[in-house]
């Protein structure tokens, strides 16, 4: 849910199953300023998932086989590139993979979404993002 956010005096994305309740307030509702619409529309495409906001970075993963094929007809963001390319092995595989780059920014659904591929999808960049995605990844090998 977008809402303006009285406390941060702009808009935020809330979760709906965390609001705990809601009360009518005396604050009177003011018909927003001419552009607002532009400014709601700019929010909601900003980056990636529900964190809003500007994107503070490009994230860029590699995705292989089946994954390749799924992520190639899917749209996460509206200015998302897709580049498909191949690398080869140390055993001299052609190796093939389509490689999706987004703004984003926050890199908590990112990573959720990258996991969830397995082992078929891996981050490329930034490197901050590379880091979180192999310190999460050993963190659930530390429950095995």
């Amino acid at each position: 849910m977008i809402c303006y956010d009285f406390k941060r005096s702009d808009l935020r994305t809330f979760h709906i199953s965390r609001v705990q309740s809601i009360k009518q307030t005396k604050l009177p509702f003011h018909i927003p300023e001419q552009g607002y619409e532009e400014k709601l529309k700019d929010f909601i495409s900003s980056s990636y998932g529900i964190f809003k906001g500007v994107p503070s970075n490009s994230a860029t993963i590699r995705f292989y086989k089946e994954a390749s094929r799924i992520v190639s007809t899917q749209i996460w963001h509206p200015e998302q590139t897709l580049v498909e390319s191949s690398e080869f092995t140390p055993d001299h595989e052609n190796k093939s993979y389509v490689e999706l780059t987004l703004p984003v920014s926050n890199f908590t659904e990112i990573i959720s979404k990258i996991l969830a591929f397995g082992h078929l999808a891996k981050p490329v960049s930034p490197p901050e993002l590379c880091a979180q995605w192999k310190a999460e990844i050993e963190k659930m090998a530390s429950f095995i």
